[in-house]
């Protein structure tokens, strides 16, 4: 049994994608925005004995029980393109040192940290370099990869880097990298998708760009006289906190996507978003769905995990661990 502590947890990507494979129990959580964690606590199996922290920096080390790995994506705003890039002197990025507080205390076989791809160029990547040397200080062997949420079965264009942090030093090169090859179902999920046909051309900036039922489409206005569109056959853009994509249905009209709709393009099923939906109101959801870890890429790193666990316990047979 791998014992995990899922920390700024958000509705619960990782712990999602991990109940994908068996062998995996959840200890505790921490999430400090209150919609999130009512939704997390909605869609998942919250045991009575399993801690649960509101603040990171309010986690008591000592009150926690020991676990094997910790899963993270810790706040990304500091990194983004889309921030100010301040990294760790912005207090969300120093967030990252809340991890290592807790890493430092509890040392788990294994971390699993998600985040932008801009953290790796961040400040010419003396901050992803910063991060790299404070698990190597921790004790851990770190290797990284940028994974796209489309490879994982599911309708989106998602770039994000994932760092696997580990003890054991046989564990190089036989989690990471991780192949993903799985075709993706198209965009619109709730009207039904139709073949290539009945599409209609948006204007673009002048020019004309043709849409097909269940594309998904960006609008942006660089002036009041100038609306330029983006369309993404079969494939949304990467979700964001706010609804500003769109889809085109089979009878030519231009809508933004669900909530529903949101949640299943990060790999959520129709249950957990059921509840989810009842409980919150149609902008948390936007939010919640736009902040969360695909699900399919966490349970793809997982059984990886999984695996190479039981080889390290000898629980299954196999020769010397070398990169596969």
């Amino acid at each position: 049994m791998i014992k995990y502590f899922d920390m700024f947890a958000g509705v619960g990507g990782f712990r999602a994608g991990l109940d994908r494979v068996r062998g995996y129990r959840c200890i505790g959580h921490c999430e400090i925005d209150k919609f999130a964690r009512a939704s997390y606590e909605a869609i998942h199996n919250i045991r009575k004995n399993e801690v649960n922290y509101a603040d990171a920096k309010n986690i008591d080390t000592k009150n926690v029980p020991d676990f094997n790995l910790l899963c993270a994506r810790f706040p990304c705003q500091s990194f983004s393109l889309a921030g100010k890039r301040e990294g760790l002197s912005d207090p969300r990025g120093t967030l990252f040192y809340e991890i290592a507080r807790l890493v430092q205390a509890k040392k788990p076989d294994y971390l699993l940290l998600e985040n932008v791809p801009g953290l790796l160029s961040h400040d010419k990547g003396r901050t992803f370099a910063i991060i790299l040397d404070t698990l190597c200080e921790l004790g851990y062997g770190a290797e990284w990869q940028v994974l796209d949420s489309k490879d994982f079965g599911v309708p989106q264009k998602r770039r994000r880097v994932y760092i696997v942090g580990y003890l054991d030093k046989r564990c190089a090169g036989r989690i990471l990298p991780v192949p993903g090859n799985t075709e993706a179902s198209a965009v619109c999920t709730e009207c039904g998708v139709a073949e290539p046909k009945n599409g209609i051309r948006i204007n673009s900036n002048n020019s004309y760009k043709w849409a097909y039922p269940g594309d998904c489409i960006s609008f942006a206005y660089a002036s009041s006289k100038d609306r330029r569109a983006r369309v993404k056959h079969g494939l949304a853009y990467t979700l964001d906190t706010h609804p500003s994509k769109a889809v085109l249905t089979e009878d030519g009209r231009i809508r933004k996507l669900t909530p529903k709709e949101c949640f299943r393009l990060q790999g959520f099923t129709d249950e957990q978003i059921d509840k989810i939906l009842a409980i919150t109101s149609d902008s948390q959801a936007y939010k919640q769905s736009g902040n969360a870890v695909t699900v399919n890429v966490v349970e793809a790193i997982g059984r990886r995990i999984s695996r190479v666990d039981k080889l390290l316990k000898g629980t299954i047979d196999a020769p010397i661990l070398t990169p596969e």
